[in-house]
């Protein structure tokens, strides 16, 4: 969710429900044997730890379908994003 305030403050926070995978996303991409406790997920991730930004400094926000987390994320979200192409493209052309 993108928001803009009366004040012109802007932000960003991701919204949905995800569950916290025993492995970031590059090792929970494909179906795996749930039954397995390895493989089982070990709760939902709270919305306090979603990805999220207030007043960035360059001044803009841009998410494009893209990435959105740090590396520092310590569960992973997702793995289908769009092409990175529009994300540079953007960031490029107002940095």
């Amino acid at each position: 969710m993108n928001f803009v305030t009366s004040n012109g403050d802007i932000g960003y926070h991701m919204t949905g429900v995800f569950p916290k995978r025993k492995y970031k996303v590059a090792h929970g991409v494909y179906p795996k044997k749930g039954w397995l406790k390895e493989n089982q997920w070990e709760g939902l991730i709270d919305t306090k730890e979603h990805p999220r930004i207030y007043n960035p400094k360059r001044g803009f926000i841009v998410s494009a379908n893209n990435f959105v987390a740090s590396k520092n994320s310590k569960w992973g979200i997702s793995h289908a994003f769009a092409f990175w192409h529009r994300y540079v493209q953007l960031t490029d052309r107002f940095s």
